[in-house]
């Protein structure tokens, strides 16, 4: 997802650097498109005021679940925690919340859940 991800995986992976390759971010499909078009319009015509945030629960170290919800915390946000969501569901939820908040550890760049969030119209907190 980006050149100093790249150059990091060939350091680590030689071989990988001997095929011509680019770097691509997240690809959606129309369907998803679709279904986040969707979800903005039915959310901008509900009238419904837009409250909690939202926090990726993760196993992962990299993803940043603990320092995200202690922002929460430290903030007085109303968050909810999404863990083992199912895709549909999680764009639903990002598409009536106030805000995603993520904070990774690592080489993170732009993961496609930050990007799904800005389409459906939530406020982001990043690092």
């Amino acid at each position: 997802m980006s050149e100093k991800q790249k150059g990091h995986y060939e350091n680590l992976f030689p071989f990988l650097s001997e095929k011509s390759s680019i770097v691509l971010s997240s690809v959606f499909s129309k369907k998803t498109l679709g279904t986040i078009k969707a979800l903005r319009e039915g959310m901008k015509n509900s009238g419904e005021e837009r409250k909690n945030w939202i926090v990726l629960g993760s196993d992962s170290w990299v993803k940043g679940f603990d320092d995200a919800k202690k922002w929460c915390e430290d903030n007085n946000k109303e968050y909810e925690v999404l863990w083992k969501v199912p895709y549909d569901s999680t764009l639903a939820k990002l598409a009536s919340s106030k805000g995603f908040v993520y904070l990774p550890k690592g080489m993170d760049t732009c993961p496609r859940m930050v990007i799904e969030a800005k389409l459906l119209g939530c406020d982001l907190h990043l690092n």
